[in-house]
């Protein structure tokens, strides 16, 4: 498409369920005047199939805090299970 101004931004349109199979964009360049093509050094989406970014992981310090908060719980549920244990037989 040829047009007679400057622009630093195109935006593209993809007609998907027209083309069978995947459909993606690799690379976009535009053409100047003089023939020389200019490449998009930046792009967005408005959509994506992408797998989503993988979760922060929480701090060594956080994890260390829960496995204690987890062990304490086991020793004082194995404690009550002893005490129950003892009542039951008297």
């Amino acid at each position: 498409m040829k047009v007679d101004f400057k622009t630093q931004r195109a935006k593209i349109f993809l007609d998907s369920p027209a083309v069978p199979g995947w459909n993606e964009i690799d690379a976009v360049g535009l053409l100047d005047e003089f023939g020389i093509t200019h490449w998009a050094t930046g792009a967005q989406a408005s959509s994506t199939y992408a797998e989503p970014a993988a979760a922060p992981q929480q701090p060594a310090t956080e994890v260390e805090k829960l496995r204690k908060e987890i062990m304490e719980l086991r020793r004082q549920l194995e404690e009550q299970q002893k005490k129950k244990a003892q009542r039951e037989a008297i």
